[in-house]
């Protein structure tokens, strides 16, 4: 019989309703077409997020929490969980 272990833990990171939590992506630092960048939040109505540089922004709009995956050229750079909060 096959024993399976537990994945990695997921980074959580919080941000409050109406405030911006930065993440910057150090290994993209040299991109200039972003085109192929694939920002996937698992409740879209928790968050908005933009894209300065390197950096995105990921504003709270309402309480909950959300998994976040950020793919590039089809490979996956960073998954999260965003915990939206009210304070």
């Amino acid at each position: 019989m096959a024993s399976f272990s537990e994945g990695p833990e997921v980074e959580s990171l919080s941000v409050i309703v109406g405030q911006s939590l930065k993440v910057t992506l150090d290994e993209l630092s040299e991109v200039t077409d972003w085109s192929s960048l694939v920002v996937t939040l698992g409740d879209t109505s928790l968050a908005t997020w933009s894209r300065r540089t390197n950096s995105l922004y990921f504003k709270g709009v309402a309480e909950g929490e959300t998994m976040v995956s950020i793919s590039f050229e089809g490979t996956e750079r960073k998954t999260f969980k965003l915990i939206v909060t009210a304070q």
